[in-house]
């Protein structure tokens, strides 16, 4: 069963063209195939015949899909304008699935909207490839190539230098109260620091008075 993909093929077009060229691409192989110019050459007949029957089908298939917009084939959306990358999405869905005619179309889209999608174009070419359409695909990984190779080499930025954590402060002991007898288990200074309250396990609490070191 032939696809919209054979019916471009048949015209020597690539899937997405416009109207104008598919018209454009019939009327020129409807004259060099048509059957009278070979109405004495019986040897060529039979073949321009079959020749000029699939251009005639190609060219009714396409218009036809054209005339209604067909959403399987080109999403065609009046009221905004559908970005490349939203094609490529598309496309992407459609080869998981394995339906690589409706990916290359997609694809196509996507390249149309944005003439140096990288992705898009490597991608149509590995669905080429499953549909056994070679030739195109090796052009289509040519430009891959070529896209990377006019792609800016990436600098990376030297990475910040790391920020010191802040150091514990340092204590020294200049003194020690011996005054209590057992553990001391509670601190605290009063609000103006001018005290030291301790209470121990001995049941007393002190009160100490805090020199100030100049």
């Amino acid at each position: 069963m032939a696809t919209f993909y054979d019916y471009y093929q048949a015209l020597g077009l690539e899937p997405g063209c416009s109207k104008d060229a598919i018209k454009k691409a019939y009327r020129t192989l409807a004259q060099q195939w048509h059957p009278d110019k070979f109405a004495n050459d019986p040897a060529q007949l039979d073949r321009a015949r079959a020749k000029f029957a699939l251009i005639k089908a190609a060219y009714e298939q396409l218009i036809q899909l054209d005339a209604f917009e067909s959403e399987q084939i080109f999403p065609k959306v009046p009221v905004h304008v559908v970005s490349a990358d939203k094609y490529y999405q598309d496309g992407a869905a459609y080869l998981q699935i394995g339906n690589y005619t409706q990916a290359i179309a997609s694809f196509t889209q996507a390249i149309r909207q944005q003439p140096d999608h990288l992705n898009a174009y490597n991608a149509r070419a590995f669905a080429l490839e499953k549909l056994g359409f070679n030739l195109q695909a090796e052009a289509d990984f040519a430009k891959v190539a070529e896209l990377k190779a006019q792609a800016p080499q990436s600098s990376q930025a030297p990475p910040a230098p790391r920020a010191t954590p802040p150091q514990p402060p340092v204590w020294t002991c200049i003194h020690t109260w011996t005054s209590h007898k057992a553990p001391v288990s509670a601190v605290a200074i009063t609000p103006d620091g001018s005290k030291l309250i301790t209470g121990s396990h001995d049941q007393t609490v002190k009160i100490w008075t805090i020199a100030v070191a100049t």
